[in-house]
C-alpha cells in the first residue's frame, strides 16, 4: 500500500524494530541482448482523465506476480497478489492459463479517476473500464507479445551477450589465422572418398554391434541409435555415421577426441550432440527424399531441425 511513500523515503515503517523497505522489480525483469530491462512507460487519457504508469516482462514468471498495480493519489489500491488483470489483455474468469497471465506486470497511475468507498478498487462509471483497457493495450502491445513469446523467443530473455558473441568471435579468428590452421589447409592430403568410407566402416563395424546408450525412434519413419564411445582413439573421427538399413541410423560420437574434451557443462555436451546426431539425420533426410547430399540442402533440413528444441520449450 505504501510502496510510493517508501520510494520518496517518506515513510520509516518498522517491523520489530527493523525498518521495512520497498524492493523494486527491475532485477527481476526480463532483459535483452545489450541488457536492457523490458520496461515500458506509458501515458494517455480517456474522457480527460489521464492513466499513466509501466509495463514489464518478467524473466522468471508466475500467477501470483502477473497483473498491474492500481495506484491512485499514492496509495495501491489494488496489487499483489490481487493484481488488476484487464480481461482484454489477460483474459476473462481471472486470466487465461498462459505465459502472458505469468510474465506481464506493471503498475497504473489512475488519480483522475474515482476510487471506491472502501478505497480497494477503482470505481468504474460506464464503459471507463473497457475504454482504459483497450488504450492500455494499445500502448504495450510489443510487450504483451514479448510475453507470450518468452519461451519461443529466447533471444529475448537469455542467449549469449554481445560481449561474449565478441569473445567467441575474436576466439575463432585466432583459430582461422593460425599457422596450424593455414598447415591444416594447405598441407593435409585428402584421402579418397572410398578409402574414407572403407576406414570409418571398419572402426563402426564393432561399435554398433554393442549396445547403443540410447535408441529414438521418429514415428514410423526413423530409429537412431546413438553411441558415445569411450574406446575410440583420439585419432579416431569426432563423429561417425553407419545407415545399413533404410529406416536406421547409427551416430557413433568419439569421446575421447580433442575437441569433446574442451566441452563444458550439459548445455555444451547437449549442444555437441545435437549437431552431431541432427547433422546426420539431415544427410539421411536429404539422401532418402532429394537423392543427394547437396550441402544446402542438408544445411536447410538441419535449420529445421535445430528449431525443434525451442518449440518444445515453448509447449511446456
Amino acid at each position: 500500500m505504501y510502496r510510493e511513500d517508501f520510494r520518496a523515503g517518506i515513510l520509516d515503517l518498522k517491523w520489530q524494530g527493523e525498518s521495512l523497505s520497498w524492493d523494486d522489480i527491475d532485477d527481476r525483469l526480463m532483459k535483452d541482448r545489450s541488457g536492457h530491462i523490458y520496461k515500458l512507460p506509458f501515458e494517455f487519457e480517456v474522457d480527460g482523465k489521464k492513466a499513466s504508469g509501466w509495463a514489464g516482462v518478467l524473466a522468471t514468471g508466475g500467477r501470483s506476480f502477473a497483473g498491474f498495480s492500481i495506484i491512485h493519489s499514492g496509495r495501491v489500491v489494488k496489487g499483489y497478489p490481487d493484481s488488476w488483470r484487464p480481461e482484454r489483455i489477460f483474459g476473462g474468469g481471472g486470466g487465461r492459463n498462459d505465459l502472458i497471465n505469468q510474465r506481464l506486470v506493471g503498475e497504473i497511475h489512475l488519480d483522475d479517476f474515482d476510487v471506491s468507498h472502501t478505497k480497494d478498487d477503482i470505481l468504474w462509471y460506464n464503459d471507463e473500464e473497457e475504454r482504459v483497457e483497450e488504450k492500455l493495450e494499445e500502448k504495450i502491445k510489443s510487450y504483451i507479445e514479448a510475453a507470450r513469446n518468452t519461451r519461443k523467443n529466447r533471444a529475448l530473455q537469455s542467449g549469449p551477450s554481445e560481449g561474449e558473441i565478441d569473445a567467441a568471435l575474436a576466439t575463432l579468428k585466432q583459430e582461422l589465422t593460425s599457422k596450424e590452421m593455414i598447415d591444416q589447409i594447405q598441407i593435409m592430403v585428402v584421402p579418397s572418398p572410398e578409402d574414407i568410407k572403407s576406414a570409418r566402416s571398419a572402426i563402426a563395424a564393432d561399435i554398433i554391434q554393442g549396445e547403443p546408450d540410447f535408441v529414438a525412434k521418429i514415428g514410423n519413419q526413423l530409429e537412431v541409435s546413438v553411441f558415445v564411445e569411450e574406446k575410440m582413439s583420439a585419432n579416431d573421427p569426432y563423429v561417425l555415421y553407419e545407415a545399413a538399413l533404410r529406416d536406421s541410423i547409427c551416430v557413433i560420437i568419439n569421446q575421447n577426441h580433442p575437441h569433446f574434451n574442451h566441452l563444458e557443462g550439459t548445455e555444451g555436451v547437449a549442444n555437441y550432440f545435437r549437431h552431431c546426431i541432427y547433422d546426420a539425420i539431415a544427410e539421411w533426410q536429404a539422401a532418402r527424399k532429394v537423392g543427394s547430399l547437396d550441402p544446402d540442402t542438408v544445411k536447410t533440413i538441419k535449420d529445421g531441425l535445430l528449431r525443434v528444441a525451442l518449440s518444445l520449450e515453448a509447449t511446456t
